[in-house]
């Protein structure tokens, strides 16, 4: 659970904020609260009484697991008292909007937890609250209040990722649900409210929190267009967030909640919430007290490198990191970090001190469905909180025992957002080295994420990292390799590498790409690691029991180690007695494989993309795709137009339409690729040039 705390800023209008001159931020924290045992502290909204400032915000109280309303005080809005606790119920409350109408002071906060929207009463101002009404009834977050037009409007998060809108005459009863509800559906980048709805002369301004990628990861603007019991419109105000985390301190991880009010000279004062770095202390030191790495060097005079990487849903990074650690160990001693769950039957290769960390993978969703970054744990006696916790208290011990020379981290800070609490601390560990600084490097693929914003991830690169691998050949520029825009912004070296190949998985005949048409062996079905692979897998068995098997074709489906069990039982029992078809669970060397088939129908991912280039198999990629995750569409998209394979879209993707396709497929004859399989030594090298001071 993140440590959330409180500060002030100020701006120049409502779309435009930055910390206040004068202000030591946080204001407030989870230690200001005196009267209860509290664990952070967040959305704060305030209203000036009396020549003095109050803010109430939400204190999770520790002893009973949910939080309650709580009042702070500032005569100046610089410097604030904690007062007391003002308001708690026996279930969760939070974003207390406060506000006056007709002489009373009213607060709304949020009580979704017992499935109502309930309006609240000052008995005595400030500090005794009386229920009012109860507004609505339902699965309804975050009620963000507002009047315009004489007429009451609510927004609220209904669900986990939609907005809603209800309007009233009157402030007590006869809400009602708007036509166009819900205004936004299914959209974790803009749904959630972010804090109060702003009125600036003729504007009405909606701050929205932006969840894509981390929870309360940051603010946008939206200015209301149209907004009336029949219609709605809104446009975002800035493509920029109005808030976002600064990859330090107190709102180094996350701002999800912004407050502002017009001064009289015309300035913006506001209250906002961050969250930053863990506490270096763990909490769960108890459920690991002995840990303790053991590697063992051949040659201990040899400079360390550490390298982290975590896979979270296939075995793309995986694979490619154990490809760079074999290379890195001819000059470096290495350690290597996993953090994804291991493949079956998995053993490092020799020389290798691997360390598996307790493993955390994403919650899997199916093909086409909205992209989910939310962490599992493998561990089900440990929440994904405390794993996350017991991980940094293992990189840290890591770092201090080795004191490495060189720190690798795969693919962050371009993604794996989710696993800060871990990271943070580790950056800021060899950061702090003040003997031998160590060489600090980013690794990522030839493709980045789309539909991403990369303003804090860039931030962080210029403040932690000094340069980013990116593993691609700079005769292939790729559509999203140039990162339009946020590329501008970084301050540190690109260095392109080439592509890296698993060399363990190439077949002695195999060294270079060989072109090939028509072959006795079977049509060869993967989805690399397999996690979302059914309806890949469900379509080629359609195909091979209604078409192929008569054609005397032979299939075989390789599933995957994360293919889940369910579906492999399911998937083995429908095609038991099926003619030509074989299905293996996994394969030990995908490029052998690639190497016997007549043809191939898979996944793209970076490791089955190099097989297939390398192998000149002839090939029919149907890329995953899912919302905001378009790296395998987009690689295939450039591989496609340079003629080295074909593709089906995802959406297009029917048996009747897939033995269209592999019909064209069989007769297609492929391009050779011309690019750079060297990327493993050349990172070799290039990080020895670095470590060596030199320019490579």
């Amino acid at each position: 659970m993140k440590k959330w705390s409180i500060g002030i800023y100020h701006g120049n209008s409502p779309l435009d904020f930055s910390p206040l001159a004068g202000v030591v931020n946080p204001v407030l924290t989870a230690q200001s609260v005196t009267d209860m045992h509290a664990l952070f502290v967040a959305d704060p909204f305030m209203v000036c009484h009396e020549g003095r400032w109050l803010m109430f915000f939400e204190a999770w109280n520790r002893d009973r697991g949910m939080g309650e309303i709580c009042l702070a005080t500032s005569h100046d809005g610089k410097i604030w008292n904690y007062d007391q606790r003002v308001l708690w119920e026996n279930h969760h409350l939070s974003y207390p909007s406060v506000f006056q109408w007709q002489g009373a002071w009213y607060l709304l906060p949020e009580s979704r937890a017992a499935h109502a929207v309930t309006l609240y009463k000052a008995k005595n101002f400030p500090y005794e609250w009386t229920r009012a009404e109860t507004l609505l009834v339902g699965d309804f977050a975050d009620p963000t209040l507002f009047f315009h037009n004489n007429r009451f409007w609510m927004f609220v998060l209904e669900g986990k990722d939609s907005l809603a809108l209800f309007f009233s005459d009157t402030l007590l009863h006869g809400w009602t649900a708007h036509p166009c509800n819900p205004l936004i559906h299914r959209d974790p980048g803009r749904s959630r409210p972010g804090g109060r709805v702003v009125i600036d002369g003729e504007r009405i301004i909606r701050y929205a929190q932006d969840n894509r990628i981390l929870y309360g990861q940051q603010i946008f603007p939206y200015e209301i267009k149209e907004l009336s019991t029949t219609a709605y419109r809104e446009e975002q105000a800035d493509t920029r967030p109005i808030l976002f985390p600064t990859g330090d301190g107190w709102n180094g991880i996350a701002m999800h909640h912004l407050d502002p009010h017009l001064l009289d000279n015309g300035h913006w004062l506001a209250c906002v919430d961050g969250a930053g770095l863990p506490e270096q202390k763990s909490d769960v030191d108890h459920l690991f007290p002995d840990w303790k790495i053991e590697v063992a060097f051949a040659d201990p005079s040899r400079p360390t490198v550490l390298f982290y990487c975590q896979h979270l849903i296939g075995l793309g990074h995986f694979t490619r990191s154990l490809a760079l650690g074999q290379a890195l160990r001819t000059q470096f001693n290495v350690v290597l970090l996993s953090g994804g769950t291991p493949p079956t039957d998995f053993q490092a290769p020799p020389g290798l001190n691997f360390v598996q960390l307790p493993p955390l993978a994403n919650q899997s969703k199916p093909m086409g469905q909205t992209f989910c970054t939310g962490l599992e744990s493998d561990d089900q006696t440990l929440s994904v909180d405390e794993v996350l916790a017991l991980r940094k208290k293992i990189l840290l011990d890591i770092w201090d025992r080795l004191l490495p020379q060189v720190l690798i981290i795969e693919h962050f800070p371009f993604g794996r957002r989710s696993l800060e609490p871990e990271l943070f601390p580790l950056l800021e560990r060899a950061k702090k080295t003040e003997k031998n600084k160590p060489l600090v490097l980013s690794s990522i693929r030839d493709i980045l994420g789309q539909g991403m914003d990369y303003r804090w991830p860039m931030v962080l690169a210029n403040k932690m990292f000094d340069g980013v691998l990116v593993h691609s050949d700079p005769t292939c520029p790729l559509p999203t390799l140039a990162l339009d825009g946020p590329v501008l912004s970084l301050n540190i070296p690109l260095y392109q590498t080439g592509f890296v190949v698993s060399e363990k998985n190439i077949p002695p005949t195999l060294s270079h790409t060989v072109s090939r048409i028509q072959r006795d062996g079977p049509i060869v079905v993967t989805a690399g690691g397999g996690r979302n692979g059914g309806p890949l897998y469900r379509a080629a068995l359609a195909v091979q029991k209604t078409w192929a098997a008569e054609r005397g074709f032979k299939m075989r489906i390789i599933c995957g180690p994360f293919f889940p069990e369910e579906a492999w039982v399911a998937l083995t029992r429908e095609g038991q007695g099926v003619a030509g078809l074989r299905i293996d669970r996994w394969e030990n060397s995908m490029a052998s494989a690639l190497e016997n088939a007549c043809l191939a129908v898979a996944f793209f991912g970076y490791n089955t993309a190099m097989d297939l280039l390398r192998s000149g198999t002839p090939a029919l990629v149907v890329p995953y795709v899912a919302e905001n995750d378009f790296e395998q569409l987009e690689r295939a998209k450039w591989w496609q137009k340079k003629g080295a394979i074909r593709m089906l879209h995802p959406d297009a993707l029917t048996p009747s339409r897939l033995i269209t396709e592999i019909q064209q497929t069989l007769v297609f004859e492929p391009v050779p690729p011309r690019m750079d399989r060297n990327g493993a030594m050349n990172t070799v090298n290039l990080v020895a040039h670095l470590l060596s001071g030199e320019k490579p």
